[in-house]
């Protein structure tokens, strides 16, 4: 759902919000302000977390390419945290 035309910042709310999904593609399409609800204290550390790597990113395809290198990263030795990973599905 895209965001509407106005003036004041457009405020968006996901009720059920899980892991995040749905907050992270508001955000990547444009929302300014996303809330979300969810009563699971696990879901909800797995969707701050996933926010909070997504948000470093103005489009998807910055965070694939961002995503591809810390695995070519990975791969050499360095470990990644749970914090920079997308969990928004694999590329390869």
């Amino acid at each position: 759902i895209l965001p509407p035309a106005l003036p004041q910042p457009r405020r968006l709310l996901v009720p059920f919000a899980g892991s995040g999904s749905e907050m992270i593609g508001a955000q990547l399409a444009g929302w300014d302000v996303v809330d979300g609800i969810e009563q699971s204290a696990d879901y909800a550390a797995i969707a701050r977390a996933r926010l909070a790597w997504w948000s470093q990113f103005e489009s998807y395809e910055q965070a694939q390419h961002a995503y591809k290198k810390d695995k070519r990263r990975q791969r050499k030795g360095s470990e990644t945290t749970i914090e920079q990973l997308p969990l928004a599905g694999e590329w390869s």
